[in-house]
């Protein structure tokens, strides 16, 4: 939800709350609205720390990347902010998506989609007055959305993802899920792995530096 107009930004379905579906639901929200600010999340562990150079943990490192900044709601009252508006669509949302036969995350998003533009453009909020739709046409008409363009999907691909060493063996090879998976001829002892889960990942020959935002050398690239 976006803080200033309560736009509901993206809803997402999983079958379970981790990390990555986090990169999913956040990937899906910055390509369809653009870049914000600062991100505003509980206190879970897998969030990192405050701040906007938090280098220590997977979350820590995408939003440095992208020039994010990161709060941690400080009160109860603060999260109920978010937790009530995903108490509506829950409500909401639920019904119309049993009506509409959904068995699974790949056919949710064509039930939430329309119905969260609907949301937006018909909800008058309490607090602000008026619709979140009319809320974000006047801060655009008055040079006060703060989004920025959302970068490249190279970028994305490179940071909102798994980062994970591998010793590479005297035949080119890297040990991954129990496999050996060849990589083109290097001198370099160690490689790292960016791993999109049960989807893709990639073989490259230095970790990649949120800081210098472009890929190292690809080593090799595999399909799961």
């Amino acid at each position: 939800m976006d803080d200033h107009t309560r736009e509901t930004v993206a809803v997402s379905l999983f079958g379970a709350e981790t990390l990555w579906a986090h990169f999913l639901h956040l990937r899906r929200a910055f390509t369809s609205h653009g870049i914000p600010e600062m991100l505003y999340t509980d206190g879970f562990s897998m969030f990192g720390h405050e701040g906007t150079r938090d280098l220590s943990t997977k979350c820590g490192r995408v939003l440095y990347a992208l020039g994010v900044a990161h709060r941690i709601a400080p009160t109860p009252q603060a999260k109920g902010k978010i937790e009530r508006n995903v108490g509506t669509m829950r409500r909401r949302l639920i019904p119309l998506l049993v009506k509409a036969g959904v068995k699974c995350e790949a056919d949710a998003p064509a039930v939430i989609g329309p119905h969260v533009a609907y949301w937006n453009k018909s909800h008058v909020n309490r607090t602000t007055g008026v619709t979140a739709s009319a809320a974000l046409d006047l801060a655009v008409r008055e040079g006060r959305c703060a989004y920025r363009p959302c970068p490249q999907t190279a970028v994305l691909d490179l940071f909102m993802a798994y980062h994970e060493p591998r010793r590479v063996s005297p035949a080119n090879t890297v040990d991954f899920l129990g496999r050996q998976w060849r990589i083109t001829p290097t001198s370099k002892k160690t490689v790292w792995l960016v791993i999109h889960p049960d989807l893709v990942f990639w073989v490259v020959d230095r970790k990649p530096d949120p800081r210098e935002p472009v890929w190292p050398t690809t080593l090799a690239k595999y399909r799961l």
